[in-house]
């Protein structure tokens, strides 16, 4: 179910292109896309490291079909970037309408920060023009760390209340490894803004504050 949408997609693309993106499926991000995409799973692509491939390539011209085939993963961001955009750009209707090129700008990153910040989104990639495919990108997103007091646990998930003392909206978190809970305890929850609600949008626990924890008094 997870790519319902994009499995058996004809892209028209030389067999064996590989390209890099994100399924929007389960976050909140990918339920504002699907909002707008009329519910249907998508992915939205932001590199390509191959079009087509070395074996498929070699035995369709064997048999007198010659298929594309460029290994593009050594070339600098910029150029990988036109290259993906003409496969996007080049896709029939069907598979255009779940198969979106990330939005990239080359200069006034802190408007558009705010922009993507405004409509729910984490912040941006900041990518080296010049560097190959696994190298030169740097994550820029906005935190805002915020005390939570933990209200019950079930299983790897807390139930938390927002505030040291719990007097604000209640929210669920899943517990990461090496951070243990229970309720009472206060946590730092890491969250990239709020919902109209308070509740964090984006959050993680960070760490328990035993300085700020709770203890029963008997």
């Amino acid at each position: 179910d997870t790519g319902r949408d994009l499995l058996g997609l004809q892209t028209g693309w030389a067999p064996g292109t590989v390209i890099v993106g994100e399924i929007m499926a389960r976050t909140p991000a990918a339920q504002r896309w699907q909002d707008t995409h009329g519910g249907a799973v998508g992915i939205v692509a932001y590199d390509v490291l191959r079009v087509g491939d070395w074996r498929v390539y070699h035995g369709a011209r064997d048999a007198g079909a010659p298929v594309p085939y460029r290994d593009v993963s050594r070339l600098p961001f910029a150029e990988r970037i036109e290259v993906l955009r003409d496969l996007v750009r080049a896709l029939p209707p069907q598979a255009a309408r779940v198969v979106e090129l990330v939005d990239v700008r080359e200069r006034g990153f802190r408007g558009f920060c705010g922009e993507v910040l405004e409509r729910g989104g984490e912040g941006l990639v900041l990518c080296d023009p010049g560097a190959p495919a696994g190298r030169g990108k740097a994550k820029c997103k906005r935190r805002d760390d915020v005390s939570a007091l933990v209200v019950g646990v079930r299983d790897d998930v807390a139930d938390l209340r927002l505030g040291a003392a719990g007097n604000g909206p209640g929210f669920s978190l899943v517990v990461p490894r090496g951070i243990d809970v229970a309720a009472g305890a206060v946590v730092d929850v890491a969250a990239i803004g709020f919902e109209a609600s308070w509740k964090p949008r984006h959050g993680r626990i960070v760490r328990v504050r035993g300085d700020l924890t709770l203890r029963r008094i008997t």
